[in-house]
Protein backbone atom coordinates (compact mmCIF):
# COMPACT_ATOMS: atom_id res chain seq x y z
CA UNK A 1 0.00 0.00 0.00
CA UNK A 2 1.55 3.45 -0.85
CA UNK A 3 0.95 6.25 1.59
CA UNK A 4 0.98 9.91 0.24
CA UNK A 5 -0.50 13.04 1.81
CA UNK A 6 -3.48 14.60 0.14
CA UNK A 7 -1.21 17.30 -1.36
CA UNK A 8 0.86 15.04 -3.04
CA UNK A 9 -2.10 13.41 -5.47
CA UNK A 10 -2.58 16.56 -6.30
CA UNK A 11 0.96 17.12 -7.59
CA UNK A 12 1.33 14.22 -8.74
CA UNK A 13 -1.75 14.61 -11.31
CA UNK A 14 -1.03 18.16 -11.70
CA UNK A 15 2.10 17.03 -12.63
CA UNK A 16 1.14 14.69 -15.16
CA UNK A 17 -0.98 16.11 -17.21
CA UNK A 18 -2.73 19.87 -15.59
CA UNK A 19 -5.30 21.39 -18.06
CA UNK A 20 -6.68 17.31 -17.66
CA UNK A 21 -6.41 17.57 -13.91
CA UNK A 22 -7.94 21.14 -13.70
CA UNK A 23 -10.96 19.71 -16.48
CA UNK A 24 -11.49 16.75 -13.55
CA UNK A 25 -11.85 19.15 -11.22
CA UNK A 26 -14.02 21.41 -12.51
CA UNK A 27 -16.20 19.11 -13.90
CA UNK A 28 -16.65 17.00 -10.45
CA UNK A 29 -16.87 20.23 -8.82
CA UNK A 30 -20.14 21.51 -11.42
CA UNK A 31 -21.52 17.54 -11.14
CA UNK A 32 -21.78 18.96 -7.22
CA UNK A 33 -23.63 21.98 -7.98
CA UNK A 34 -26.51 20.00 -10.25
CA UNK A 35 -28.44 19.14 -6.80
CA UNK A 36 -28.66 22.45 -5.84
CA UNK A 37 -30.07 23.35 -9.03
CA UNK A 38 -32.27 20.84 -9.73
CA UNK A 39 -33.93 21.72 -6.64
CA UNK A 40 -34.35 25.63 -7.42
CA UNK A 41 -35.71 24.47 -10.89
CA UNK A 42 -38.09 22.71 -9.25
CA UNK A 43 -39.31 25.22 -6.78
CA UNK A 44 -39.50 27.22 -9.96
CA UNK A 45 -42.00 24.83 -11.22
CA UNK A 46 -44.29 24.84 -8.20
CA UNK A 47 -44.04 28.24 -7.72
CA UNK A 48 -45.19 28.83 -11.36
CA UNK A 49 -47.62 25.86 -11.82
CA UNK A 50 -50.49 27.37 -9.68
CA UNK A 51 -50.52 30.61 -11.30
CA UNK A 52 -50.28 28.85 -14.91
CA UNK A 53 -53.17 26.58 -14.54
CA UNK A 54 -55.51 28.86 -12.67
CA UNK A 55 -54.74 31.35 -15.95
CA UNK A 56 -55.19 28.50 -17.79
CA UNK A 57 -51.65 29.40 -19.75
CA UNK A 58 -49.60 26.06 -19.43
CA UNK A 59 -46.94 28.56 -21.36
CA UNK A 60 -45.68 30.34 -17.73
CA UNK A 61 -45.27 27.12 -16.35
CA UNK A 62 -43.06 25.82 -19.52
CA UNK A 63 -40.09 28.17 -18.75
CA UNK A 64 -38.98 26.96 -15.71
CA UNK A 65 -40.02 23.21 -16.94
CA UNK A 66 -37.34 23.92 -19.81
CA UNK A 67 -34.94 24.69 -17.25
CA UNK A 68 -35.53 21.48 -15.05
CA UNK A 69 -34.85 19.43 -18.34
CA UNK A 70 -31.92 21.22 -19.69
CA UNK A 71 -30.24 20.92 -15.85
CA UNK A 72 -30.82 17.48 -15.85
CA UNK A 73 -29.60 16.97 -19.32
CA UNK A 74 -26.11 18.94 -18.18
CA UNK A 75 -26.08 17.00 -14.87
CA UNK A 76 -26.33 13.52 -17.36
CA UNK A 77 -23.43 14.38 -19.29
CA UNK A 78 -21.51 16.25 -16.73
CA UNK A 79 -21.40 12.85 -15.40
CA UNK A 80 -20.38 11.32 -18.72
CA UNK A 81 -17.38 13.89 -19.34
CA UNK A 82 -15.95 13.00 -16.05
CA UNK A 83 -16.12 9.36 -16.72
CA UNK A 84 -14.41 10.05 -19.86
CA UNK A 85 -11.76 12.64 -18.11
CA UNK A 86 -11.10 10.43 -14.98
CA UNK A 87 -10.10 7.38 -17.47
CA UNK A 88 -7.78 9.87 -19.63
CA UNK A 89 -6.36 10.98 -16.65
CA UNK A 90 -5.86 7.20 -15.44
CA UNK A 91 -3.99 6.51 -18.96
CA UNK A 92 -2.11 9.67 -18.73
CA UNK A 93 -0.71 8.96 -15.27
CA UNK A 94 0.04 4.98 -16.07
CA UNK A 95 2.00 5.86 -18.67
CA UNK A 96 3.85 8.69 -17.08
CA UNK A 97 4.09 7.09 -13.82
CA UNK A 98 5.06 3.49 -14.99
CA UNK A 99 7.69 4.41 -17.22
CA UNK A 100 9.46 6.73 -14.50
CA UNK A 101 9.13 3.74 -12.56
CA UNK A 102 10.70 1.24 -15.01
CA UNK A 103 13.54 4.07 -15.29
CA UNK A 104 14.43 4.14 -11.52
CA UNK A 105 14.22 0.13 -11.73
CA UNK A 106 17.08 0.06 -14.33
CA UNK A 107 19.14 2.64 -12.67
CA UNK A 108 19.35 -0.38 -9.54
CA UNK A 109 22.48 -1.61 -9.16
CA UNK A 110 22.42 -5.32 -9.84
CA UNK A 111 22.29 -6.56 -5.93
CA UNK A 112 19.35 -4.97 -5.13
CA UNK A 113 17.49 -6.48 -7.78
CA UNK A 114 18.70 -9.91 -7.13
CA UNK A 115 18.12 -9.46 -3.68
CA UNK A 116 14.33 -10.94 -3.14
CA UNK A 117 13.40 -8.34 -0.17
CA UNK A 118 14.30 -5.77 -2.33
CA UNK A 119 12.86 -6.99 -5.70
CA UNK A 120 9.25 -8.39 -4.04
CA UNK A 121 9.27 -4.37 -2.60
CA UNK A 122 9.68 -3.13 -5.98
CA UNK A 123 7.07 -5.29 -6.73
CA UNK A 124 4.35 -4.35 -4.66
CA UNK A 125 5.37 -0.39 -4.93
CA UNK A 126 5.07 -0.61 -8.57
CA UNK A 127 2.21 -2.78 -8.91
CA UNK A 128 -0.80 -0.03 -9.05
CA UNK A 129 1.04 3.26 -8.44
CA UNK A 130 -1.25 5.03 -11.13
CA UNK A 131 -4.41 3.44 -9.46
CA UNK A 132 -3.39 4.60 -6.45
CA UNK A 133 -2.71 7.99 -7.46
CA UNK A 134 -5.94 7.98 -9.50
CA UNK A 135 -8.19 6.92 -6.62
CA UNK A 136 -6.22 9.23 -4.09
CA UNK A 137 -7.05 12.20 -6.35
CA UNK A 138 -10.67 10.88 -6.95
CA UNK A 139 -11.00 10.71 -3.27
CA UNK A 140 -9.71 14.45 -2.64
CA UNK A 141 -12.73 15.52 -5.56
CA UNK A 142 -15.13 13.42 -3.78
CA UNK A 143 -14.90 15.14 -0.61
CA UNK A 144 -14.70 18.43 -2.00
CA UNK A 145 -18.41 17.80 -3.93
CA UNK A 146 -19.50 15.84 -1.09
CA UNK A 147 -19.24 19.45 0.93
CA UNK A 148 -20.94 21.11 -1.88
CA UNK A 149 -23.47 19.05 -2.13
CA UNK A 150 -24.14 19.74 1.61
CA UNK A 151 -23.64 23.13 1.27
CA UNK A 152 -25.80 23.94 -1.57
CA UNK A 153 -28.51 23.22 0.25
CA UNK A 154 -27.93 25.41 3.24
CA UNK A 155 -27.61 27.99 0.68
CA UNK A 156 -30.34 27.74 -0.70
CA UNK A 157 -32.37 27.65 3.04
CA UNK A 158 -30.35 30.62 3.87
CA UNK A 159 -32.55 32.77 1.10
CA UNK A 160 -35.21 32.19 3.27
CA UNK A 161 -34.17 32.19 6.84
CA UNK A 162 -30.56 32.96 7.78
CA UNK A 163 -31.38 31.60 11.36
CA UNK A 164 -32.29 28.55 9.85
CA UNK A 165 -29.44 28.40 7.62
CA UNK A 166 -26.87 28.86 10.71
CA UNK A 167 -28.78 26.24 12.48
CA UNK A 168 -28.25 23.66 9.35
CA UNK A 169 -24.74 24.33 9.73
CA UNK A 170 -24.29 23.72 12.98
CA UNK A 171 -26.02 20.72 12.96
CA UNK A 172 -23.53 19.44 10.45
Amino acid sequence: MIHLGNAEFIKIAFGCNAPLTVGVAAVRLIAALAPSLETLAVAGLLDALPGAVANRRVVDALTPLLALFAILLCAYLVQALNRFLMLKLSMRLEDRLKSEFVAKVSRLAYEHIENDETYDLLERVGADLPGAVAGGFANLLGLAEISLRVLGPVLIIGRSSVPAALACLLLI
